[in-house]
């Protein structure tokens, strides 16, 4: 089930003499401010952990990492703004909603966005990404809407990894890139099969592979195994060149690589490639941003080897049922949480989005009649092809149609069915004006298409469920908890997707 989320805009303006002002909207569009004063430097909390970050050593306890996280919180959401924020989730929580934090910090501010806001733990010591999510974006980006995917499209991934032989001997230890990439693929394997996805993998990247990959394969994901980090003010991504040795590519280079392309989602699973020192866009993943792609998935500081494996298996398990950007993060987060939360990783993935309600992407399922814009045409309605324009009228389908999930206000009326299903979404909210003519009733027709629909869907969780038990088998007795929770998901979801077909069956 996709979580449903109530908005909150908090934003940090210009400094004005020793302080920011800071703003939070509410999902109502009421607006409180307030005035943000940053930790003192000498505060031990602050300083402690800060150092510790600085120098790779992430040997915190967990009430360490707690204290730092609540003095975030205690730091951001002050007077009005903590009554408004409080006030909002407690509404989200009695409406089952979680909350959707918009973060946008002034460009020019770049000590409150270097700040890691992600680790901001409530005064119950409870972290907040746990429950909500946490993603920044710039000030004067607008939103972009989620792209729909017509029947016949493939999504495209591009996997890319470089490791130049040089940099493994001077940092004593090797990136368990295989491990990362085979986690990925496990993940995606259901829509790999389905022919919904595409995996491109390009391995000991350049510069000029990756400018050929997009260009010739038009991906709309690139996923990036490998080193960062910040060369002054600068972000870069540890490439190779011709000979496998060393080479630099910086966030202005892949900037103008991903400018223009389809690319909707980046992820760098890469030290300091959301790490702020100076100067915002200096960063690579807000200097994506301000050439327009939707979301970005970045580290702030370095990440142990072992905890980005996790990341990666949870955030492409929830991505590849199609689910909000940003949840696809708060879910790989708790997946690190399990695995201790005096493991500083689970904070250290920054999301920075401009995807509208997080969606990057429909699938055709979901992507009926009512998501699309007034005034498209049908899509190849005689053969009974999903629908992609608000209902009109005197419309003939000779097959199935998907109506998709019916909003507010809109209606279906005065359309000729001949034959087929007719498939109308599990959620209607408001009236519905339905005055359409099926020439002939399907009824169970429609049952044994909803049954092989669910068989297929069977089918590939137990195909998971059986490469998730070969990966317990190769650990013996020291399983990860992460492959623990996710073999009992599965066998959950099994059992349930057993139950939807005995009772189709009667």
């Amino acid at each position: 089930m996709m979580s449903q989320y109530l908005d909150l805009r908090i934003s940090v303006d210009a400094k004005q003499s020793d302080q920011y002002p800071v703003r939070i909207s509410t999902a109502d569009g009421q607006e409180y401010r307030a005035n943000l004063t940053l930790p003192a430097e000498d505060n031990p909390i602050y300083t402690t952990f800060n150092m510790l970050l600085g120098y790779g050593n992430q040997s915190l306890n967990e009430d360490q990492v707690i204290e730092f996280g609540t003095l975030l919180y205690n730091c951001l959401l002050v007077g009005d703004v903590r009554t408004a924020f409080i006030s909002e989730r407690n509404r989200a929580k009695a409406e089952s909603k979680n909350i959707r934090i918009r973060l946008s910090i002034e460009p020019n501010e770049v000590d409150v966005a270097a700040i890691p806001w992600e680790f901001a733990c409530d005064d119950a010591g409870i972290p907040l990404v746990t429950k909500h999510s946490i993603c920044r974006f710039l000030p004067r980006n607008e939103p972009v809407p989620a792209l729909t995917l017509a029947s016949d499209t493939t999504l495209k991934m591009l996997l890319a990894w470089a490791a130049p032989s040089e940099l493994d001997q001077q940092l004593g230890y090797s990136l368990n890139i295989a491990g990362e990439v085979e986690a990925i693929r496990q993940q995606l394997q259901p829509l790999i099969e389905a022919k919904k996805l595409e995996l491109i993998e390009l391995a000991h990247v350049t510069g000029s592979k990756l400018n050929l990959a997009i260009q010739d394969h038009q991906p709309h994901v690139l996923h990036f195994i490998g080193h960062g980090l910040m060369n002054g003010n600068t972000g870069q991504l540890i490439f190779e060149d011709a000979n496998g040795k060393r080479k630099d590519f910086s966030a202005r280079q892949l900037s103008i690589a991903l400018e223009g392309s389809p690319i909707r989602l980046v992820v760098l699973n890469a030290c300091q490639t959301g790490t702020v020192v100076t100067r915002l866009l200096g960063s690579i993943a807000p200097a994506l941003m301000a050439v327009n792609v939707p979301a970005v998935v970045a580290m702030q500081a370095s990440v142990a080897d072992s905890a980005a494996n996790v990341f990666a298996s949870a955030f492409y398990r929830a991505f590849a049922d199609f689910k909000p950007i940003d949840e696809c993060v708060s879910r790989a987060r708790r997946m690190v949480i399990a695995e201790g939360i005096n493991n500083v990783d689970w904070g250290l993935s920054t999301l920075y989005m401009r995807a509208k309600d997080g969606l990057l992407f429909t699938p055709p399922s979901t992507s009926g009649l009512l998501n699309q814009a007034a005034g498209q045409t049908p899509t190849d309605a005689a053969t009974g092809n999903s629908i992609n324009n608000l209902a009109g009228s005197g419309n003939t389908y000779n097959r199935d149609v998907n109506f998709g999930t019916i909003q507010a206000g809109h209606t279906i009326q005065g359309n000729t069915f001949n034959g087929g299903n007719v498939a109308i979404g599990n959620t209607v909210h408001g009236n519905l004006n339905q005055t359409n003519t099926p020439n002939q009733p399907t009824n169970q027709t429609a049952v044994n298409n909803k049954k092989q629909a669910l068989a297929d869907l069977l089918a590939l969780k137990e195909k998971n469920l059986q490469m998730t038990n070969m990966q317990i088998a190769k650990y013996g007795i020291g399983v990860p908890l992460h492959l623990q929770n996710q073999r009992d998901d599965l066998i959950k979801e099994i059992a349930e997707l057993k139950r939807q077909i005995a009772e189709l069956s009667h």
